[in-house]
């Protein structure tokens, strides 16, 4: 398990995982709609709201979450900020901000050598 402390959270909450949180909590569902932004943190790729991510801070509040707690990504960019946390190189605070400095230093076609997955078209329905 990855990610026992959110596991643990989500299942004190009543729900079967973190990832059944995130998908039938009401109170995240709200939350997450006031305080997505469209634009990337790291990137500053801009997306439609609906395929932005929210980066967990800290699980710390896990069914409680404030402002603070949240970051959001691009897809690609909270896929490369869970890959530092799963591989040690940092912890949930830090990864976005780790990131965002390789992206302003080198870029991230340099940095993580990808193909525009950041520039990805507006998939709004």
């Amino acid at each position: 398990m990855r990610n026992s402390i959110a596991e643990t959270k989500a299942y004190e909450l009543g729900f079967n995982s973190y990832k059944d949180y995130i998908k039938n909590s009401f109170y995240w569902h709200a939350f997450r709609q006031r305080v997505i932004r469209d634009t990337c943190s790291v990137c500053n790729e801009y997306g439609n709201k609906k395929w932005m991510h929210l980066h967990h801070l800290t699980y710390e509040r896990l069914g409680a979450e404030i402002p603070e707690d949240v970051v959001t990504l691009c897809e690609f960019c909270h896929d490369q900020a869970h890959k530092l946390v799963w591989d040690g190189e940092a912890n949930l605070e830090d990864a976005h901000f780790i990131l965002r400095k390789k992206h302003l230093e080198v870029g991230f076609q340099m940095a993580f050598n990808f193909d525009d997955r950041c520039n990805q078209p507006d998939r709004a329905a």
